[in-house]
């Protein structure tokens, strides 16, 4: 038992991570004030781990016998829920908001060119020695460029919201309501963009959607999936970008994992770089990073 609770509490603190990295965020008047302070502090977060972990072994709770990372372990409460009830700004999610018609997204995904057999790749244009997709997504920022692959056959549901966000001009201001930011950024964990404001308001959003996250994709370096609250099915429009390999977010028995539902195809120099810049409080980089453009790939001037 000692042992395992050691393992556990020098990957969280190793990591630097708390569930509230991944919460979409509501706007805070003092989001991105020095000296902001986070929901709870590292040795809370410990003290939480420490008596979840407890609390599991006194009912009898084991991990996989077959995996070597205890953060895999189904039973195991993760480092990401112990001890956080909401992120740093108090989420609480769009209470109006329901989750989207499974059915009707799934519909909408069914009729994207990517679905359409032998509709895959558009000839027509190659840039860098990559075929450019209908599904492929330019982000553009002051450090350069990203773009990402969405897989619509793999997470129909998510595929289709995350496109409709950027066919609709949300993410890069064209829909009048200014453009977003990537408002947080850890080195070796992830850049975290697509709901907030320089000013640290919270973009209004469609209704939330239906996780995804059983879908085979993994959570590696260079992935892109779905930040969400506790409740598995809240995503709107905040994404990631994974800077590292981060197994621990996969979905798992007993854990309702991040759905990954694209990836980096150019530009991870640029997630780099995004991952490089100083940041203040709540992980906030001191530059505002915009997201001046995010179009479809085969649109983009």
């Amino acid at each position: 038992m000692r042992s395992a609770i050691i393992v556990y509490l020098e990957s969280a603190s190793r990591s630097k991570l708390s569930f509230d990295h991944l919460e979409e965020v509501e706007n805070d008047a003092g989001w991105n004030q020095p000296g902001g302070a986070r929901v709870q502090t590292l040795n809370e977060r410990c003290i939480g781990i420490v008596v979840s972990v407890l609390l599991a072994m006194a009912v009898g709770c084991a991990g996989d016998a077959g995996s070597s990372d205890s953060r895999d372990a189904p039973c195991v409460v993760d480092c990401f829920d112990a001890g956080s009830s909401m992120d740093a700004m108090g989420n609480s999610e769009d209470a109006a908001g329901s989750v989207q018609d499974v059915a009707a997204l799934e519909g909408d995904a069914s009729s994207t060119p990517a679905q359409d057999a032998g509709q895959g790749i558009d000839a027509s244009r190659v840039d860098g020695g990559v075929a450019v997709t209908p599904n492929d997504v330019l982000l553009r920022t002051r450090l350069g460029t990203i773009v990402i692959r969405v897989d619509p056959e793999s997470a129909p549901i998510t595929a289709q919201n995350f496109l409709q966000y950027v066919d609709d001009g949300f993410f890069d201001g064209r829909d009048g309501q200014g453009q977003t930011i990537f408002h947080r950024v850890i080195s070796g964990f992830m850049i975290q963009g697509g709901g907030l404001l320089a000013n640290g308001q919270r973009k209004a959003t469609r209704p939330p959607i239906a996780i995804e996250s059983m879908n085979g994709l993994r959570n590696l370096r260079g992935s892109v999936a779905m930040a969400r609250t506790m409740d598995p099915n809240s995503a709107t429009s905040q994404f990631f970008i994974n800077h590292i390999d981060n197994d621990f977010l996969n979905y798992a028995p007993g854990n309702d994992g991040y759905a990954v539902f694209g990836e980096v195809i150019e530009g991870m120099e640029t997630v780099d770089a995004i991952a490089a810049e100083q940041t203040g409080a709540q992980d906030v980089p001191l530059t505002p990073i915009m997201i001046e453009e995010a179009v479809r790939w085969a649109d983009a001037q």
